[in-house]
Parts: C-alpha cells; structure tokens; sequence
C-alpha cells in the first residue's frame, strides 16, 4: 500500500465509526475539509451497507434453516398421512372380512342345523315318538 493510500483508508475507518448527525453538523470552510467529510460519510454509509448486508445475509440463512426443516416436517407429515390412510384402508378391510366370516359362519351353523332337523325328521327316534304321542291321545 502506498503511503498516500493509508491516509484515506484511517480516514475510512474514522467514518465507519464516525456519527453522522454529528457529520452533518460539522462545517466545511475549504475543499479538503468538504472532502473529507464526504469520505466519513461515506465510510459510514458503507460501514451500516454493510453491517446490514450481514444481518440480512444471517437471516437469510436462519430463514433457509427453518424452510429446510419444515419441509422435513411436511415429508413427516405426508407420510404420517399416508401410514394412517393405509391402516384405515385395513381397518375397513379387515371389519368387511369380519363380516363375511360371521356371515359365512352364520350360514353353516344354519345348514348343519337344517341338515340335522331334516335328519332327525327321517330319523326311527321322531317317529317313534309320533306313535307313542298319538297312542297316548
């Protein structure tokens, strides 16, 4: 760096901590003192630029965080649907099967009941029973 650049760079680096209320304030009575004032405020400016970039910047990425997460929560969220949609599908498949099994147990237990009534009513025993009723009247 040349010797003429560092008067400007502390004159930069005043501005950047400089107030400028009190910048403004300040009177100018020749070029260089103008001049120099324009330069503080200017480092000021850049210096708030770009400690705000910075924060915007830190946001920027807390904001990306939290949109990765939840999107990570809609995934769960999706597939917490889909889990409890299939289970419903087996729950209703499952009652439906539960039906048919009463209803086809139901059916037998009435077919084995007909099946014996009709064969009681060919059976020795009923008739025998018929006549002895009927010699008892």
């Amino acid at each position: 760096m040349h010797r003429q650049e560092v008067p400007s760079v502390n004159v930069f680096l005043e501005g950047v901590k400089s107030d400028p209320e009190v910048l403004a304030r300040t009177p100018t009575t020749s070029y260089a003192d103008r001049a120099q004032k324009t330069l503080l405020t200017q480092a000021y400016a850049y210096g708030e630029m770009y400690v705000n970039m910075a924060k915007a910047d830190k946001e920027i990425q807390r904001l990306k965080r939290r949109n990765e997460m939840a999107k990570d929560k809609v995934v769960e969220v999706q597939e917490a649907i889909q889990e409890k949609n299939t289970m419903v599908l087996q729950k209703a498949t499952m009652a439906k099967e539960m039906e048919e099994l009463k209803r086809s147990r139901v059916e037998e237990i009435a077919a084995a009941r007909a099946e014996e009534i009709e064969s009681f009513r060919g059976s020795e025993e009923l008739r025998s029973y018929i006549m002895d009723q009927m010699v008892a009247m």
